[in-house]
């Protein structure tokens, strides 16, 4: 999937899975992860969450744009007057649909084929957000040109450059329609397809007198989950479910069809210092780290979700992501910065994280691990929001080699 293409996104994002739900490898086919990109993080949000990155908040209701500066002249009936709706809009063609997680509520995210809008360098992410329903309905449904009154609101960003996180140009929905044509019962997942046109509004959500405009003439998507466990006795189903009884602690082959053990390489990280910031109110260390994996960049993140009781010993499993622990710890290997697709996600399936000291005013921490084992997951997020893990089939294991931490977060 192709979610959070830009390093600072994925930075920005990084526990976005705990604190606000998913990232585009949070594959649901979630995200991400969300992860919390979630670039989009991304990634929107001071988490990279694209639903918040691309879609415009506050009051994005527009305004007429027709120009009645001079009503003498009625007899051009193609002089200023003309709407959008009359203008000659370029057309956008997406990639497939992906379902996303967020705790504001799930939506779709797309992107647009060989980033057609703007500069081609840069990805253009369009979002459909479902405000705050909870399951859909099959039919037809005009889309609103109203931010305040749509139901069903789409958006999109145009140009999301490196290290930034807001998109260079945004546009909302001014006509259309989405159809949906099979529903998954009691959720937002869907089988559908819709046609629309898209004008770039301004910093006060407005549309832009002469701004550009997008037509999106036939959007398909489904998102509707189907387990695949045909021949398999283990590893992901593909829904946030596993095939059969799962493999305990031993880990799935490639193949789903036999439980084998761990082999796992060895991984030094070297980490000499961290960086810290607070995400959506939870404390968070991170840094790269220059152990080589061959992947583009190697970004090691630790979140301190229970504060008061940060100090002593933390034993670190499976269910760690959900911050049950007290802390979590991961790792994020971007293969290739330019495909978010490429990034692998590692959460612990053993060990221990130890805190010696922490003030959470200077942001100092001293803390050590030991015998800590991670493995490549997927993340998925349970009816209540809460994050999970499942190991993914065939995947990569690391142990890590014990290391300690004594300075100060900056």
């Amino acid at each position: 999937m192709k979610k959070f293409l830009m390093i600072s996104l994925l930075i920005f994002a990084a526990f976005f899975f705990i604190s606000c739900g998913g990232s585009k490898k949070d594959k649901d086919k979630t995200d991400t992860g969300d992860t919390d990109t979630d670039v989009t993080d991304t990634a929107d949000s001071s988490d990279t969450d694209p639903a918040s990155d691309t879609e415009p908040g506050g009051n994005t209701e527009p305004t007429d744009d027709t120009d009645t500066a001079d009503d003498s002249d009625n007899t051009d009936s193609t002089d200023d007057s003309d709407t959008a709706a009359e203008r000659e809009c370029e057309t956008l063609e997406f990639g497939e649909v992906y379902y996303m997680n967020s705790s504001s509520g799930d939506y779709y995210e797309a992107y647009a084929e060989n980033g057609m809008a703007g500069d081609k360098a840069y990805s253009d992410v369009l979002d459909i957000d479902f405000r705050n329903k909870k399951e859909l309905e099959t039919g037809t449904f005009t889309l609103s040109d109203s931010r305040k009154t749509c139901e069903y609101c789409i958006f999109l960003g145009e140009d999301f450059k490196t290290n930034e996180t807001t998109p260079t140009k945004k546009y909302f929905q001014e006509s259309g329609e989405l159809v949906f044509e099979e529903v998954q019962e009691g959720t937002l997942r869907s089988r559908g397809h819709g046609s629309f046109r898209l004008v770039e509004i301004d910093s006060k959500y407005e549309p832009v007198d002469g701004g550009k405009c997008y037509d999106v003439k036939n959007l398909e998507w489904d998102t509707i989950c189907r387990p695949d466990c045909d021949g398999k006795i283990c590893g992901d189903d593909g829904c946030g479910g596993t095939c059969g009884d799962g493999c305990g602690e031993l880990a799935c082959n490639a193949a789903q069809t036999e439980c084998v053990p761990y082999d796992c390489e060895t991984l030094d990280m070297n980490i000499v210092s961290l960086n810290y910031y607070m995400n959506y109110g939870i404390p968070t260390y991170q840094t790269m780290y220059s152990a080589s994996t061959g992947a583009d960049y190697n970004i090691f993140y630790m979140e301190i979700v229970d504060t008061a009781n940060a100090v002593g010993e933390h034993i670190l499993d499976e269910n760690s992501v959900s911050g049950a622990a007290g802390v979590t710890l991961s790792l994020w290997e971007i293969e290739d910065i330019n495909d978010a697709d490429s990034t692998v996600f590692y959460f612990p399936k053993k060990g221990t994280l130890t805190i010696y000291e922490y003030d959470k005013e200077s942001t100092y921490i001293s803390f050590s691990t030991e015998d800590v084992m991670v493995e490549e997951v997927t993340m998925y997020r349970d009816d209540n929001g809460v994050r999970y893990t499942i190991p993914v089939a065939g995947g990569k294991c690391y142990d890590l080699v014990d290391f300690e931490y004594h300075d100060r977060g900056y």
